[in-house]
Order: C-alpha cells, then sequence, then structure tokens
C-alpha cells in the first residue's frame, strides 16, 4: 500500500515562484511544469506498477530528484539571503517535508527580495542590461 501525501498541491507554484525570485521571471513556468511532472510521475509509475512490475523504482527515482530540486532551490535561497546551513539537510528535509519547505522558502525571498534580477536594472533606467535611455532619448533615436 503506497500513501502518498500531496497537501494541496500548490507547493509547486511555490517553488516555481520561489525560481522566479531567485533566478528571473523566465523560470517560472519551466519550474513549475518541471515540478509538477516529477510528482505526477511519482503517481503515475506506482499506478502503472500494477500493471507492469518494477515502476515503482522509477516512481522513486521521480520523487528523490524532485527533492533533490526542491533542496538546490532551498540552497540558491540560502545563498541569496545569506543564510547559512548545508546541501545535506536541505535534501532531508525536502525529500520528506517538502510543502514546508516550499512554502518557507517562497515567504522567506517575498519578505526579503523586493523586486526580480530582470527588474533591477528596468527600474534605473537600463534596458537590456546596459543601454540607459534618458529623459529626451528613445530607442529609435539610439539606434540611427
Amino acid at each position: 500500500v503506497y500513501i502518498i501525501y500531496f497537501s494541496d498541491n500548490f507547493e509547486c507554484f511555490s517553488l516555481g515562484k520561489s525560481c522566479r525570485l531567485i533566478y528571473g521571471s523566465y523560470t517560472l513556468i519551466p519550474a513549475i511544469i518541471y515540478f509538477y511532472l516529477l510528482l505526477g510521475l511519482f503517481v503515475f509509475l506506482h499506478i502503472l506498477d500494477l500493471a507492469y512490475s518494477g515502476c515503482y523504482a522509477l516512481a522513486w527515482v521521480c520523487y528523490i530528484t524532485f527533492g533533490f530540486s526542491v533542496a538546490v532551490v532551498r540552497q540558491a535561497a540560502r545563498d541569496k539571503l545569506s543564510i547559512p546551513g548545508n546541501i545535506t539537510e536541505d535534501f532531508l528535509v525536502s525529500l520528506f517535508l517538502y510543502p514546508s519547505v516550499a512554502l518557507q522558502v517562497l515567504a522567506s525571498l517575498e519578505n526579503t527580495v523586493n523586486v526580480t534580477p530582470d527588474k533591477r536594472g528596468a527600474r534605473n533606467g537600463q534596458v537590456n542590461g546596459g543601454l540607459h535611455l534618458g529623459d529626451n532619448d528613445s530607442v529609435d533615436q539610439s539606434m540611427k
């Protein structure tokens, strides 16, 4: 008998939002798809094990990969927020308590990080990492 713990399935969305705050806005959708895919494969392969013996091993590989990925996001948040810790502790906590880890990382990042890396330059008048737009300048004039 397999007992699967999924609280509300919003943890994958929380992990995606955390990736957006750590790595930039372009990682939101791919991260959400990645985390949902790993958890979905975990469930699907356990069900498939009823018809094809041995699929449970691949299911656990998917879940351990999911736990490691959550630990990598947590470690990146630790680095960004200058919080001490180690990857082994992050992996074990992510493996057994991933919903709590996902919400903890998101709450910590949202309380500390004001804007994503993509918006920092645009707020200071920079576009595309270095092109400065003044008050009277426009993109068309700079292209000439």
